[in-house]
């Protein structure tokens, strides 16, 4: 039997859960990246347990010596094979088809109460996000044009931080091609993750979202983990192995920077905000993970969005997850006590104008607090979205935007509660450029807390068209550049794929 095909291997399975066996396994990965395992004479008791979904968790030696642990399990078949005996048919071994989608291979195996102490991966456009570059480029630009003696200083670019969930080690490398008739330069980066305490298999995935949604607020779109690598915490050298599975496609670049269209790279890439933009990176990834779990609502509705977008797909379901957008946002920053204490001063007020007992206590036990009200967030988090950009007093933003703010409001009651007492008053393509801007606005926001400034925010907005289109027809914000390009995009301006 051949050891190794493309996307295929066989050995035989160990573990089941805890319990050992020996039985012959074939593996192959599908397009989502899930493993396909298929075990071969599995014994009558081990097909009852697999049937009752007993099994989480299953070994498989390779023939090449390296493991496979596969959790997570779903049977997808099974089968019985029987013999003839003295003309009786009789049990002859069974067929268990199962499916993982969080597979570790390496030169060990990992069980359910082991733990990894580092996570090392790759993402997408990850030298561009992280944003510092292993060539000194821009110096010898010319000489690079004119075909004189080059010299290219080189150098490992690397961010370290001390999070409040572990160490970063952000690392931008040089690479080299050549052929007989070429040479050529590249770029390589590798992120590598240590985190506070060890992470058992189950919190991977959880860690790993926090981590690339950061990502997703500097570029405003999908960012997928390419590659990733766990090192198991063992006393041993060989804790290296490979994750497969961690997600269902894999993008290897950001759309923003596709060739098409009439602009540069150079000017696309300043759109893009990247890892070296912060003054102090550390504090603003701790505002991140410190506030992540009550921005959790907002940052799924944020993911929809971006899901919408890199599938192409604009229907009303985008606007609605805007609106939850809104509403969780205003949610995680909100001081329930305050609004509660205003609440029921408000509601003194009209309980003290009622005469009539049973009006009185209509009001008193019929009316309580629901949470803040829709217009109430979505007036203020358009009014600090804006005044980010351009500084403009309360009371002529609401002037200015009343008529807005209401269509906004009927139209998202209109498409949650399917009222037949209201109609649609935005078009479609006004409904899609609100969706854009209450996009744009959630990063806006999150940067400002992070510690960006005002004229880096401005800057990277500005060169993407579509943000500058949708906040000038949208709230007649209109942004100008000023200023220098930043390290990054200036010592890259020239160079594109």
């Amino acid at each position: 039997m051949s050891e190794k095909r493309e996307n295929w291997c066989s050995g035989k399975v160990c573990f089941f859960n805890n319990a050992k066996v020996d039985y012959r396994a074939e593996i192959c990965f599908d397009e989502y990246h899930q493993g396909i395992i298929t075990i071969y004479g599995v014994a009558r008791e081990d097909l009852s347990a697999a049937e009752h979904g007993e099994y989480k968790l299953m070994v498989i030696l390779l023939e090449n010596k390296e493991y496979i642990s596969a959790f997570d399990l779903y049977v997808k078949e099974i089968t019985c094979d029987t013999k003839m005996v003295d003309e009786m048919p009789e049990f002859d071994g069974g067929k268990i088809v199962a499916v993982s989608s969080a597979i570790l291979k390496g030169k060990n195996f990992f069980r359910d109460e082991d733990t990894c102490k580092e996570l090392i991966m790759e993402v997408t456009d990850g030298c561009e996000l992280i944003g510092v570059c292993p060539y000194d480029l821009n110096r010898k630009y010319m000489d690079i044009l004119t075909y004189k003696n080059i010299e290219i200083p080189i150098q490992i670019s690397t961010i370290h931080i001390n999070t409040v969930i572990g160490e970063l080690w952000l690392d931008v490398f040089p690479t080299y091609k050549q052929s007989k008739d070429s040479f050529a330069i590249g770029f390589l980066h590798k992120i590598q993750f240590k985190p506070t305490k060890a992470l058992k298999i189950t919190e991977i995935r959880e860690t790993l979202a926090k981590l690339t949604s950061f990502l997703t607020l500097l570029c405003g779109e999908t960012v997928t983990i390419n590659k990733l690598s766990v090192m198991k915490k063992t006393d041993s050298d060989d804790g290296l192995m490979d994750f497969i599975g961690i997600c269902n496609f894999k993008k290897e670049k950001l759309n923003v920077l596709n060739s098409s269209g009439i602009d540069a790279t150079g000017f696309k890439r300043v759109s893009v905000f990247k890892l070296s933009d912060f003054n102090d990176l550390e504090k603003a990834m701790n505002f991140w993970f410190e506030h992540y779990d009550k921005l959790l609502n907002a940052q799924k509705a944020y993911d929809r969005i971006l899901l919408d977008e890199e599938l192409k797909i604009a229907t009303a379901g985008k606007f609605l997850a805007a609106m939850q957008l809104v509403e969780g946002y205003a949610q995680a920053f909100a001081d329930e006590e305050q609004e509660i204490k205003i609440f029921e001063s408000k509601k003194q007020k009209i309980l003290a104008m009622l005469t009539e007992e049973e009006d009185i206590e209509l009001v008193d036990k019929g009316l309580g607090f629901s949470g803040i009200s829709f217009r109430k967030a979505l007036k203020e988090y358009l009014y600090k979205g804006s005044n980010c950009l351009e500084e403009i007093s309360k009371t002529a933003f609401f002037n200015k935007h009343n008529g807005l703010i209401d269509r906004i409001v009927n139209d998202r009651n209109f498409y949650t509660h399917s009222s037949n007492r209201t109609t649609p008053q935005m078009h479609f393509d006004e409904m899609l450029n609100v969706t854009s801007v209450c996009k744009e606005i959630y990063r806006i926001l999150i940067f400002n807390e992070m510690g960006i400034p005002h004229s880096l925010l401005v800057q990277r907005f500005f060169h993407s068209r579509k943000s500058a289109a949708v906040f000038s027809n949208v709230l007649g914000v209109k942004l100008c550049a000023e200023g220098n390009l930043p390290k990054y995009d200036g010592a890259m301006w020239h160079f594109t794929d």
